[in-house]
């Protein structure tokens, strides 16, 4: 009954710690499964914060190489707690994929330990998590059930949409294709689709198309045609082409025809080019220009470069907005002739709006070395209260500071 106190006293820890790690020959844990052989499962709980106590007070920062593993030691015991005292809403759920992953707790015991979550958004972030270490069919099946007994359509949708990867990754394509008729919620699908396009022999793709193409919000559309794109048979892209063109939003049919292009056939990628250059023409929102102008500017003819590029500079200069003017720039920073740095740069650090100006900074960072104002760049970027923003200006600017 107090064999871990033993264990302790005669300094045997290494054995205490394989002691609390057993299994049964089903995968369950040995030491607890004796426990409650006897009805003590008080003493287990007991045997479990000793040991982690132990573990515990073994780490050492100083001596991180030789006293690791403690480190695991405590999340595989708090992982136990968890699922013992129903305090798994306590343990985030990338704990829990981190603890799988490294070997610290089998996917069963994970599992088991946020299967009986009450909170189900938490319930939903665990399983997606945990969906890639989800291996072993019986579980994945377990997990699969308890996603669909989540009440909110979002969040089941989204574990739902995260197990479906792993059962296309088995080749389970009966179970994928139940799921994804049973998803209401189109952000879920599309990233699905997203997900399934390399995964499922082609002739399951048309399907997807069809599901994606009757979507509503063009935000999802947009993801799964871009997915799609690169996996469709040749007899498929028409009516790929044709969905493309139904996106609602002007910003994102143009982006989704610049993301399809390469991989059209020549016929279909004239009538995408051509169809890019009007919309890129017709849209007022001169910031949205600019982006989808960094998209498509790549995948044009030197002449049709400049001709687009001409204009949207001409267009830009005229801005009377500040920040709308530093947040084009910032989208066509790589594709601005030199002439133009010094002046685009110094109206990105006039840009008043601490997060577009942020954003410009970061897109502007290859060109830094070539303006002669980098320490009102850097004064600029340190003074981001955001920390977000902060962290993301300097690391893209410190780099091509040396030049």
């Amino acid at each position: 009954r107090h064999l871990v106190s033993h264990l302790e006293l005669a300094g045997r820890e290494e054995d205490l710690h394989r002691l609390l790690s057993l299994e049964t020959d089903g995968k369950k844990n040995a030491w607890y499964e004796a426990k409650e052989t006897f009805g003590d499962s008080q003493g287990y709980l007991v045997d479990v914060n000793q040991a982690w106590r132990i573990a515990e007070r073994a780490y050492s920062l100083d001596r991180k190489l030789e006293t690791g593993s403690n480190i695991g030691r405590q999340f595989y015991y708090a992982l136990i707690l968890a699922s013992l005292n129903s305090l798994a809403a306590n343990v985030p759920p990338g704990l829990l994929s981190v603890a799988v992953q490294e070997g610290l707790s089998t996917s069963s015991q994970a599992f088991t330990s946020i299967k009986g979550l009450p909170d189900e958004v938490l319930l939903a972030a665990s399983l997606v998590e945990l969906a890639p270490h989800l291996a072993d069919t019986p579980l994945l099946r377990q997990a699969t059930t308890a996603a669909r007994k989540i009440t909110s359509a979002p969040d089941r949708d989204s574990a739902l949409s995260a197990l479906a990867l792993q059962w296309a990754g088995q080749q389970q394509l009966s179970e994928v294709e139940n799921i994804i008729k049973e998803l209401t919620d189109e952000s879920s699908l599309s990233w699905l689709i997203a997900g399934l396009a390399p995964l499922l022999p082609s002739d399951r793709l048309p399907e997807l198309l069809h599901r994606a193409a009757q979507m509503k919000k063009s935000e999802s559309q947009a993801v799964a045609f871009s997915a799609l794109a690169p996996h469709l048979a040749p007899a498929e892209q028409e009516k790929l082409l044709m969905a493309v063109q139904k996106i609602r939003s002007q910003r994102l049919q143009a982006l989704t025809l610049t993301a399809i292009l390469p991989y059209l056939q020549e016929a279909h990628r004239r009538e995408a080019l051509a169809k890019s250059l009007k919309l890129i023409k017709s849209v007022r929102n001169l910031v949205t220009r600019a982006e989808i102008a960094a998209a498509l500017l790549p995948l044009l003819q030197e002449n049709q470069q400049d001709e687009i590029l001409s204009d949207l500079i001409r267009a830009v200069r005229k801005l009377k907005d500040g920040d709308k003017r530093g947040a084009a720039w910032g989208e066509i920073a790589t594709f601005l002739p030199k002439s133009e740095w010094e002046q685009t740069f110094a109206d990105v650090l006039a840009v008043k709006n601490k997060r577009i100006r942020a954003e410009a900074l970061e897109k502007f960072a290859p060109t830094i070395t070539l303006v002669r104002d980098k320490k009102a760049a850097v004064n600029m970027a340190q003074e981001i209260e955001v920390r977000e923003y902060h962290v993301k200006t300097m690391a893209a600017i410190l780099p091509y500071l040396s030049g």
